[in-house]
């Protein structure tokens, strides 16, 4: 009569029933045999009513169904471990393990169905079903504070612990110290209480003993250092077959110290406008209707901008609006703090990261988020190591926490809202002691002030086209330590002998008198970026100035127009990179270029006037990149042997380029770029190409075909002949085991090698506007896991 009144419970109310078989066989409850059998006999003899009885067997049938717990079978009679399985059962079914996740999760599915193949699980309709292999796997979830990183480990987490013996979610690990962690993990894979270690040695021990054959589920939350991971899971055989780990971190190298092997890691991006957007409003409005919907829809689109799609920041900004929907002047004085100021919980989350970095990589990432996001990696790194701030250490670390990207042309990349942490913390002092001053007014004021500004080490000063602005040497004097000076279309006048003594990069664009720099103090310069000024070659001041400059690496003059059109002027013998795109009258280069031993980049961007390359370039060891897009070449013509360390050709948009049958010298090119040549076909040796890796060849109308040998590029990753006339691929495509990505939009291909299908590096293929290819072609890749 009680499993009948469970039972009724089950079907009324979905209540749970775990059946426990103790001393009985299931088979026996569900088709009554044995003591049943017997018992129901004894029932029937004493009256009980048959209905009642049919009743009764109908109940013990369904019971004897459900999944329950053996003590014989499958405990061998040992009661303790049947003790431990019911435990662990209604843990789960209680949800006792999961984590608190809010119900206004927006835009999550997709992250989660991308962790879940990269864990290996099978995963359907919002369900984890199955954990694939029996290898035990670790997966970094990774990405700028406040992006997401542990709620999406939450939620992944929730939705698989049912899948393993036991699991563990472990939160704030840096908070809370490695001995703490590996407390933790003991109690909560055992299910026990804490008991306290001695020391995190032993704690490694313990955890490399005890679970080597339980399949756990383990979330190690906010890793910041390597050793936090080799405590809590160096050694995957710690662990049972089948095992699952999963990181969080802001720190990607922290993901190396799991047994030495490469980690899987998934990045977490700041959301998309639309769904940031709608983020904001659940959390604002929940629900309720507004008065005057249109203003607050204006300001609910200018508030997630400035958020610039960071979760944290947009919850944090939506909860107060949130008990101030009634007040719109709330929500406008709330937008334009936001536009200059961050919330606490944001700020926090990023000076965690920003307090664990060493003085110069503080240097570093101030100096890019106040002046240079934008600029190339490669010439600010000269600035920093001439400071001696270590640039390949600091910008290796600032990527590895999230704080620093690296754009396509190796431009340096942060989000607006680190960018704003960043120069906050400058503008926290008062203005006469701020070491950087990127706004124009207020270096302005900084220099007509007549207190000390030995603090400043950057200034920028950007005047508009048109307006003349002058400055006094005795202005500069004070700044002694300024290492970085913008100085747009600005003057300086008076004496400026021994004038910035400590300078290493001065950007002068559009500098109208250059006898202004002839007697600063340049010993110590090390980029010099005069683009659109008035340099001519045969000016005694020019001279001047090159005889000082001993030290330079980087000499940027873009846009000077009035480079004559044989250029051999005495150039620094360090010089490194060479900028002279946009001269328009230069024709020839001088011998004055083989001297530059040193020399890794030249540019010559748009040099419309030049029609073919110094002979002296062959010579140069040390070039590694040659820019000659736009210009008049018409050959590409190279002896064997040259330019043996080239890595980087880029000929886009030379309109009169036909002949490149020496390419094939260029032994050390990774990457080649000829859209828009004269050109109709690659030579064939273009197969000694060995290092390549990108080859563009983008809007060559006359490109009809490809040579076999093109399958000989082992190394290719990137291959875009769109807007060529390619009909047909040799067959040889299907031996470019390395490609990534394929563009041949517009093209006017017909058939294609169905072998491609075997090349399993491909992730991008763009055949749009093909219009010459079938049904056949998409059944190819129709099982494709692009």
């Amino acid at each position: 009569m009680e499993v009948v009144q469970m039972w009724e419970c089950r079907i009324s109310n979905g209540q749970t029933i775990i059946p426990i078989f103790y001393d009985i066989s299931p088979s026996d409850v569900k088709h009554q045999a044995g003591h049943f059998e017997t018992s129901f006999r004894q029932h029937e003899k004493d009256g009980v009513s048959s209905n009642t009885i049919i009743k009764w067997k109908e109940v013990l049938r369904q019971i004897g169904g459900l999944s329950g717990y053996h003590l014989d079978n499958v405990y061998g009679g040992h009661e303790s471990q049947l003790v431990k399985g019911v435990l662990r059962r209604v843990r789960q079914l209680l949800k006792k393990d999961d984590q608190v996740v809010t119900d206004k999760l927006v835009g999550i599915d997709l992250h989660v169905r991308e962790m879940m193949r990269k864990l290996g699980v099978v995963y359907n309709d919002g369900r984890a079903i199955e954990v694939c292999g029996q290898d035990v796997r670790v997966v970094g979830i990774c990405g700028m504070p406040g992006v997401g990183k542990t709620t999406l480990a939450k939620v992944v987490f929730n939705k698989m612990h049912l899948l393993f013996d036991e699991c563990s979610f472990l939160p704030g690990i840096n908070s809370k110290g490695i001995t703490f962690s590996q407390e933790m993990l003991i109690a909560d894979l055992q299910k026990e209480k804490p008991a306290p270690l001695r020391s995190s040695d032993e704690g490694t021990k313990e955890i490399a003993s005890l679970f080597s054959r339980m399949k756990v589920l383990i979330v190690l939350d906010d890793l910041h250092e390597v050793e936090q991971a080799k405590a809590l899971a160096e050694k995957l055989s710690w662990f049972g077959p089948g095992s699952r780990i999963i990181v969080t971190t802001s720190m990607r190298n922290v993901l190396d110290g799991f047994d030495n092997r490469p980690t899987k890691k998934y990045k977490v991006e700041p959301m998309r406008y639309h769904h940031a957007l709608q983020l904001f409003r659940k959390h604002a409005f929940q629900g309720d209707a507004l008065q005057d919907v249109s203003e607050y829809d204006y300001l609910s689109t200018d508030i997630v901008k400035a958020t610039g799609g960071l979760p944290l920041a947009i919850v944090v900004a939506a909860s107060y609006l949130c008990n101030n929907k009634d007040d719109i002047r709330i929500w406008r004085n709330t937008l334009e703090f936001l536009k200059d100021h961050q919330a606490n919980e944001v700020e926090a989350a990023f000076r965690v990261g920003y307090d664990s970095l060493d003085v110069p990589t503080r240097k570093i990432f101030l100096d890019i988020a106040c002046f240079f996001i934008g600029k190339h990696e490669r010439i600010l790194s000269y600035m920093w190591e001439a400071c001696g701030y270590y640039p390949a250490r600091g910008i290796k670390c600032l990527r590895e926490m999230h704080f620093l990207e690296i754009g396509e042309n190796n431009e340096f990349r942060m989000h607006d809202l680190l960018r704003d942490f960043g120069r906050k913390l400058v503008e926290r002092k008062d203005l006469h002691e701020r070491c950087r001053i990127w706004n124009h007014s207020d270096a302005v004021s900084v220099l007509k002030d007549s207190k000390d500004t030995r603090n400043v080490e950057g200034i920028g000063l950007a005047v508009e086209e048109g307006c003349i602005v002058c400055f006094t040497c005795e202005e500069f004097h004070k700044m002694s330590n300024l290492r970085y000076l913008r100085l747009d279309r600005a003057n300086i006048q008076g004496n400026t002998e021994n004038l910035l003594p400590n300078l290493r990069w001065l950007e002068w664009s559009a500098c109208r008198l250059i006898s202004d720099l002839a007697n600063m103090h340049l010993k110590k310069l090390v980029i010099l970026d005069l683009s659109w000024s008035p340099v001519t070659e045969d000016s005694q001041v020019w001279r001047q100035i090159m005889e000082k400059v001993d030290e330079l690496k980087v000499l940027n003059l873009q846009g000077c127009v009035q480079l004559p059109a044989s250029l051999n002027f005495r150039a620094p013998i360090n010089l490194e990179i060479l900028i002279l795109e946009d001269c328009t009258q230069l024709s020839q280069i001088g011998p004055f270029i083989s001297d530059l031993k040193n020399l890794s980049s030249l540019n010559l961007r748009k040099c419309i006037g030049v029609r073919q390359l110094p002979q002296d370039l062959c010579c140069m060891k040390s070039l590694r990149e040659l820019l000659i897009d736009g210009t008049g070449i018409y050959s590409i013509c190279f002896s064997e042997g040259s330019l043996e360390n080239l890595e980087i050709l880029s000929a886009c948009d030379c309109q009169y380029l036909q002949d490149i049958s020496t390419i094939g010298r260029l032994r050390s090119l990774s990457s080649l770029a000829l859209d828009g040549a004269d050109i109709d076909g690659l030579p064939y040796t273009v197969e000694l190409l060995q290092k390549l890796r990108r080859l563009s060849l983008r809007n060559c109308w006359k490109l009809g075909k490809l040579p076999t040998s093109i399958g000989k590029l082992e190394l290719l990753e990137v291959m875009d002949l769109s807007y060529t006339g390619i009909m047909k691929m040799p067959w040889s495509v299907k031996d470019l085991k390395n490609l990534k990505t394929l563009k041949m939009a517009h093209t006017p291909l017909r058939k294609f090698p169905e072998d491609m299908v075997n090349l399993k590096n491909l992730e991008e293929i763009d055949f749009s506007s093909c219009r010459n290819l079938g049904v056949k072609f998409a059944v190819i890749f129709q099982d494709y896991p692009l």
